[in-house]
């Protein structure tokens, strides 16, 4: 069975994040294992859509994750925002008052003033002569006309900044978006330094991916951002924090970690202008489209909440506590006390979160301890070992909390057989019996996942497998699979070639791991 979903819609695209489960197949899951008025957990939370779902089908759902940035993520979609009109309208002016300055340009149709949309910003070089490698507006002019563009490349080539080539304001003068080059007033603005230091996010990148940008001189992440929306974003960040109104800071707070990547030098500038970042890297474009922070602030704000009270329109909504617990010591959850566990672990070495996050924590001033954060990166010294003991004791944990003979449902994909394999014997050690599946429930996205776009898949699926807590070690399969099954396995696995390898791939991991024990050579068996 596939469970379709898109990477987009009022609640999907509230707040960013790398992985992000689809409500369609919790909601599926919630209401086959569980009943209105259950206890839901979830342990690797993320974004906090489990407790978006069960708080829809009246279920009472604890969230927990030992990321700072999902606790925030998920208080923030699971806050039932019931905000004065008044009051929000004069919040939102109040915070900001003053900085739209930092957006004006002079249009020169009219000599009047126009609001700045996005600014253009193109990444400079030098070659080993030191000549200046740049293009200009002709580079504008290319991706509008959807011409090719060269890019500097080679190993004698230098980073030597970044310089704003274009602009594009909106004015009265005109019902269509226009563009200039800067004058000296927009440079000056551009450029500007007038910062509120103390909540400038000064924390040093660490780990693999955020290496790709040290040439360019980001360090830390302050440095991800045009001197003009760092300038906005801690003022902006400065008014938020001095605000008494809880639900107005939660939703103002969440509408802000919400745009920091999308107003970083990570947005593209494509010919259509849509606003996209690479997602699951640091990765920062030739040709950058600088975002209006306002802009995209108070279009955030206002989306929030409204998609906020589309969600919750229903009488009778459940509950969500969040936690910020390890899933392999759950200590705050009793014994037996839990009706299902729905949950989307990370998977192995696809993504390091904590690298990622950093960006959201660190203008929150509140960092993870990433002691436990269950990946493997050998840049921070996370190995396999480290991954699959952490997730023996995840299974450890949620057998304890899980009543008897409830339902634990786990969301993984992995496309190297091995991981799988590992991921087997830890099921097998573990007091789950899995529940047989003729065909594999996956769950397939219309477009690619962060995940997915690093490990290359041609497809956007993941793997639901549910489990029955027996409380007690019962999980068996014959270490080798009979002659006649294994061809039996082969020729399902041959009837299937038409719907592509990773189907094939899919169906085998589905056989597998319930059935018998998995084997690198069973790859094999896709032909």
């Amino acid at each position: 069975m596939d469970i379709n979903y898109t990477k987009s819609g009022k609640v999907f695209n509230q707040h960013q994040y790398w992985t992000k489960q689809p409500l369609e197949a919790i909601d599926y899951f919630i209401l086959k294992y569980s009943k209105e008025g259950d206890l839901v957990l979830d342990p690797f939370c993320g974004t906090g859509m489990t407790g978006v779902s069960g708080m829809r089908l009246n279920r009472n759902v604890i969230l927990s994750d030992i990321s700072k940035i999902c606790q925030h993520i998920s208080k923030g979609y699971t806050c039932v925002y019931d905000i004065d009109e008044t009051e929000f309208n004069n919040g939102l002016k109040k915070v900001t008052k003053d900085i739209e300055e930092y957006y004006v340009t002079q249009c020169p149709i009219c000599e009047n003033s126009g609001k700045i949309l996005f600014s253009i910003i193109e990444e400079v070089y030098s070659d080993e002569f030191g000549i200046t490698l740049k293009q200009g507006e002709s580079l504008f002019r290319k991706i509008k006309q959807d011409e090719p563009i060269k890019t500097p490349r080679g190993k004698n080539i230098v980073f030597d900044g970044f310089e704003l080539i274009q602009l594009a304001y909106k004015c009265e003068c005109s019902s269509t978006k226009l563009y200039k080059k800067p004058d000296r007033e927009d440079l000056i603005k551009y450029n500007t330094k007038n910062f509120v230091e103390n909540v400038l996010p000064n924390d040093n990148f660490f780990g693999k991916e955020p290496v790709r940008n040290y040439k360019k001189g980001i360090k830390k992440v302050k440095d991800l951002y045009s001197n003009r929306n760092l300038t906005v974003l801690s003022h902006l960040k400065s008014r938020i924090d001095l605000i008494d109104n809880k639900q107005i800071k939660t939703l103002f707070e969440f509408a802000f970690t919400s745009i920091l990547f999308n107003c970083s030098l990570m947005s593209r500038y494509r010919k259509y202008e849509n606003t996209s970042i690479k997602m699951g890297t640091f990765y920062i474009p030739p040709v950058i489209k600088d975002n209006n922070v306002l802009k995209s602030f108070s279009a955030k704000v206002n989306s929030i909440r409204k998609s906020n009270i589309e969600l919750y329109a229903k009488p009778q909504l459940g509950t969500v506590n969040i936690l910020g617990q390890s899933a392999s010591n759950l200590k705050n959850i009793a014994t037996s006390s839990i009706d299902f566990i729905y949950t989307d672990p990370p998977y192995g070495d696809i993504l390091s979160y904590s690298e990622l996050n950093l960006v959201w924590e660190s203008w929150l001033s509140d960092l993870s301890d990433n002691t436990n954060e269950m990946i493997i990166s050998k840049e921070v010294g996370k190995t396999e070992n480290h991954y699959f003991e952490l997730f023996e004791k995840f299974l450890d944990e949620a057998s304890r909390v899980l009543k008897k003979d409830k339902v634990l449902t786990i969301i993984f994909h992995h496309p190297k057989i091995d991981y799988w394999k590992r991921l087997q014997l830890i099921l097998l050690n573990s007091n789950f019996t899995p529940i047989i599946e003729e065909l594999p429930t996956r769950l397939v996205s219309g477009n690619k996942t962060s995940s997915q776009h690093v490990t290359k898949k041609n497809t956007q699926t993941f793997l639901a497998f549910s489990f029955i807590n027996k409380k007690q070690n019962q999980f068996k399969v014959p270490e080798i699979i009979e002659e006649d099954k294994l061809i039996e396995i082969k020729e399902k696995l041959s009837s299937l070639k038409m719907n592509g390898s990773h189907y094939q791939y899919d169906v085998l991991i589905n056989k597998l791991l319930p059935n018998y024990l998995i084997k690198s050579e069973y790859m094999n068996l896709i032909i």
